[in-house]
């Protein structure tokens, strides 16, 4: 990719991050799977113990161990519960390079701290994109989950085409660099 970096600059605000939250939901789905299957084997194992059949009780704990596993597995998968980070608040400054990729500064003062970040991601580690009204929601491969960057940050609302546009390039399938 060639072309001249897009610059935004925005302070986050909590009603960005349920749009992010909403957005991740398939992850929450699995959790939901594993649980409803720990809920069906604990019910397999106390009709087996009050029927006394072994065999029930057998399955019941395998069904059990499974939904921990699958529930262990998922939430790895998804990365941590749904953070509240401390750049809550916080001024952020993001730049979109066609050549290098996302780079992401927050700088947050608190009463008795100041918190500073700065994060930069390659455009091969990205692996979704979604656009809400407010946000794009841009979901990364690895350990941290997602980053928001919010329209409001451009200066000028004509450059929405050409950021859209830039992340939407960015995405590749799995598997592929």
């Amino acid at each position: 990719m060639q072309g001249s970096a897009i610059q935004l600059s925005w302070y986050t605000d909590v009603a960005d991050y349920p749009i992010a939250h909403n957005a991740r939901g398939q992850e929450r789905g699995a959790r939901i799977r594993a649980v409803a299957l720990m809920a069906v084997a604990v019910a397999v194992t106390a009709l087996g113990a009050f029927v006394e059949l072994p065999l029930l009780l057998g399955i019941g704990a395998t069904l059990f161990v499974a939904g921990l596993l699958l529930v262990a597995l998922g939430q790895a998968r998804a990365g941590d519960p749904w953070p509240v980070h401390p750049t809550l608040g916080a001024a952020v400054h993001a730049e979109l390079d066609p050549d290098s990729g996302l780079t992401i500064w927050a700088h947050r003062a608190t009463g008795v701290s100041v918190h500073h970040c700065t994060d930069h991601f390659p455009w091969s580690s990205i692996r979704r994109v979604r656009e809400t009204e407010r946000v794009f929601l841009v979901q990364l491969r690895g350990k941290l989950p997602c980053v928001l960057i919010a329209k409001r940050g451009l200066a000028d609302q004509h450059d929405l085409a050409l950021l859209r546009s830039l992340l939407f390039s960015a995405v590749r399938p799995e598997g592929h660099n």
